[in-house]
């Protein structure tokens, strides 16, 4: 984050920056005995915490800005929903929709997976006496990549609550789905087509849609991706958008289609933003990747600082990239960069029919070592 505050100085608006620490991984579940969720309630604490003394330090208590990309967006969309008292949300590449809240026995069954590989370690070991490193290994071993938040009362309609937030602003990347690259390709495509059969009645509308055949292996797979990308990013993008304009509140949205500067045929794939944004490595060998963070760097604190965000930002959506552009986009570009009739149908179908195949797509196959 100090590029990102160093700008700010530069730009005469200056911003606090604050950075948290909360558990990970089976250590955000708890043992059962006591409150869900404890990654957002240290959030929560976190967050009170700034409220009471960011004063201290100069800053304003009334105009706070919670920011998330990825699983931080999931835990920054929780939080507005839940009512917290934030001026302004950033989500980036995430929300809800993209891991929504589930029944408290899915909790209890990780758990007591997590509890039989440790009595594999060691016949005395459980959630409470295990080390951290003991259950670390223990998650390793049940194969469990992926974990949730617990479902709450307070979640209640998250769909389209937009909580106390004024203002939005919403980014996604070209390629979203590229976290699952790896694991959809090494997917049979007779497996992938019945994934797609999945969701019933929509099977083969969305095999069409998404040039799902398997005598194709490419085609298929690729397909895949762009389903996972659509129905898990970029749908959410626009009911999010939908919501808060419903709700007559402020709603920017931009896109990030600069290319990883290491390898630009990557394209702009997940997590990619976090590169340019914060600046944190040394760009000097790809001037348009250093353009855009620059861009990128200056937008984020004109929103923080309470300003639009870019010109005609209320109307018309941002582009970051690719090979350096920087423009706000008409409806014909945004159009010809993101699916977006792909996903009208998408939000025309049965998001639970939907979800068995996305879970058959992506269940297990999330990776950062794509």
């Amino acid at each position: 984050m100090s590029k990102v505050v160093a700008d700010s100085l530069r730009l005469g608006k200056p911003i606090i920056a604050v950075s948290i620490q909360y558990r990970l991984n089976v250590f955000a579940l708890g043992n059962g005995e006591g409150p869900p969720n404890l990654a957002l309630r240290d959030q929560e604490l976190a967050l009170q915490w700034v409220q009471e003394h960011i004063a201290g330090f100069g800053g304003d208590p009334n105009r706070i800005t919670l920011a998330g990309e990825s699983a931080g967006a999931i835990y920054c969309h929780a939080h507005l929903v839940t009512n917290a008292r934030v001026r302004q949300v950033i989500l980036s590449s995430g929300s809800l929709f993209l891991s929504p809240p589930q029944p408290r026995q899915m909790v209890v069954s990780f758990r007591e997976t997590i509890s039989t590989k440790l009595k594999e370690l060691d016949q005395t070991l459980d959630l409470e006496t295990a080390s951290a490193s003991q259950v670390v290994e223990a998650v390793r071993r049940s194969g469990i990549q992926s974990f949730f938040l617990e479902w709450e009362e307070s979640f209640n309609a998250w769909q389209t609550k937009t909580g106390c937030a004024e203002k939005l602003l919403l980014s996604d990347v070209t390629k979203e789905g590229a976290i699952y690259q790896a694991g959809v390709w090494a997917t049979d495509p007779e497996d992938i087509a019945k994934a797609f059969d999945a969701s019933e009645q929509y099977g083969d509308e969305l095999k069409k849609l998404y040039h799902i055949y398997p005598d194709r292996p490419s085609s298929c797979k690729t397909g895949a991706l762009d389903f996972i990308n659509d129905y898990k990013y970029l749908l959410p993008v626009q009911l999010l958008e939908k919501s808060f304009k419903d709700a007559n509140k402020s709603v920017f949205r931009c896109l990030i289609d600069e290319a990883n500067p290491w390898q630009s045929s990557s394209g702009a794939h997940h997590a990619v933003d976090l590169v340019l944004l914060f600046g944190g490595f040394d760009l000097s060998f790809a001037p348009s990747a250093e353009r855009v963070g620059q861009a990128m760097r200056k937008t984020w604190i004109e929103f923080i600082s309470g300003k639009e965000p870019w010109p005609e930002a209320a109307q018309k959506y941002y582009g970051f990239g690719p090979h350096g552009s920087l423009k706000t986009l008409e409806d014909w570009e945004v159009q010809s960069r993101r699916r977006l009739g792909l996903a009208d149908k998408l939000s025309e179908m049965e998001s639970s029919l939907l979800d068995k195949t996305s879970r058959g797509l992506a269940a297990g196959k999330v990776s950062l070592l794509n």
